[in-house]
């Protein structure tokens, strides 16, 4: 459609906008929009490869150097003996009699340096695979969010896999479990402290929030309006847990118990890989004078309070202790994938040019 302008008067700018705009739609319905296409050759291609492959051995090396950086030191507690006399492991303790409590360990350590803050507190795990399907879909979103209504079980296929873990019988009576599923039940609950032994052994004071995150903690919630021990009144916790309840799992803070427990959302991001670490706690710097710009050097005590069973499947437990850089923590796989990358690459490029059957002037026309 063509639209007429009388030339005898200017055109005013809406009149300009629309002879625009309808040149540039024929141009655009007529395919005659312009475009730039490059031309590849040897001249384009090789010199952009071969400084991307510098840049790629470039950003390992400065990885690998950040990570260099973070000061962690790792424990291992698997085989600890108890503090009480006996030649039994507490791992052994606890495959005899998996009913019993209070099984503590105490490992000296030292730190020859100060860790510079911020530190915190790792329980890493090896041998232990929660990628498997089954148990990653053993939960109930629903339920999570805080919706105990008692027809919003645990999903179909978990159900039928686990079904011990949906409800357990008390009194005759099936009562439902919160939170129901695998991942629920099998909930890390051995206890970490850090006792300083330069300072008598008064324990270094530890965060249990803040260890979760933000977009993790927005799908956990606690039923509104009510306490937590009235709000899961009808229902009862998992096999594993023994006699903790849902609203006990932080006694030392009220806010970080029920679902909203940060120890528990961290758990329920479930690891790719069977040898893994999730965070366990936060050094408190802030409100510590002595602790307030590091956590300094000096001979230190590992108080394990052990109750999480791994010999049946050959797993190891550990603890670390370690701090990060501004991108993250220790961790050399990545420095070393982009060094490895970046090196084929450059030997890519040098073959080409020097290889002994292959006419490199032919690549630049």
């Amino acid at each position: 459609m063509k639209v007429k302008f009388d030339v005898t008067k200017p055109l005013t700018y809406k009149q300009r906008f629309k002879k625009w705009s309808n040149s540039r739609f024929q141009d655009y319905k007529q395919q005659r929009l312009s475009a730039w296409l490059p031309f590849y050759n040897g001249v384009i291609v090789f010199p952009t490869f071969f400084l991307l492959s510098l840049c790629t051995i470039t950003l390992g090396v400065c990885q690998l150097y950040i990570s260099a950086q973070v000061q962690e030191l790792e424990i291992y507690y698997t085989d600890c003996y108890p503090t009480a006399i006996g030649n039994k492991t507490c791992a052994q303790t606890l495959a005899d009699n998996p009913s019993s409590t209070g099984c503590t360990c105490l490992i000296p350590f030292a730190l020859s340096v100060p860790f510079a803050a911020n530190v915190y507190v790792y329980y890493a795990l090896n041998n232990y695979y929660q990628s498997l399907q089954n148990y990653i879909y053993s939960e109930n979103p629903d339920q999570l969010n805080g919706d105990l209504t008692p027809q919003h079980l645990c999903n179909a296929e978990t159900a039928s896999l686990y079904n011990a873990f949906s409800y357990k019988v008390t009194d005759g009576q099936e009562v439902p479990i919160v939170p129901c599923g695998a991942i629920g039940n099998s909930l890390f609950n051995d206890t970490i402290d850090i006792l300083d032994a330069g300072s008598g052994g008064l324990p270094v004071p530890l965060l249990y929030t803040g260890i979760s995150w933000p977009t993790d903690q927005q799908k956990f919630n606690n039923p509104p309006g009510l306490s937590l021990n009235i709000a899961y009144e009808n229902y009862t916790n998992p096999p594993f847990w023994g006699s903790k309840n849902i609203w006990q799992l932080d006694p030392n803070n009220p806010d970080n118990n029920g679902l909203k427990n940060e120890a528990l959302i961290v758990w329920y991001r479930t690891a790719a890989f069977p040898h893994f670490r999730k965070l366990y706690a936060r050094v408190d710097h802030k409100n510590s004078t002595l602790y307030y710009n590091s956590l300094p050097k000096g001979n230190y005590i590992l108080k394990i309070g052990y109750n999480y069973p791994v010999t049946s499947f050959k797993g190891v437990k550990s603890v670390v202790i370690s701090n990060t850089s501004w991108i993250g923590g220790k961790n050399s796989f990545l420095g070393f994938a982009y060094i490895s990358t970046g090196t084929i690459g450059v030997n890519h490029k040098y073959s080409i040019f020097y290889g002994p059957d292959i006419d490199y002037k032919s690549c630049f026309g």
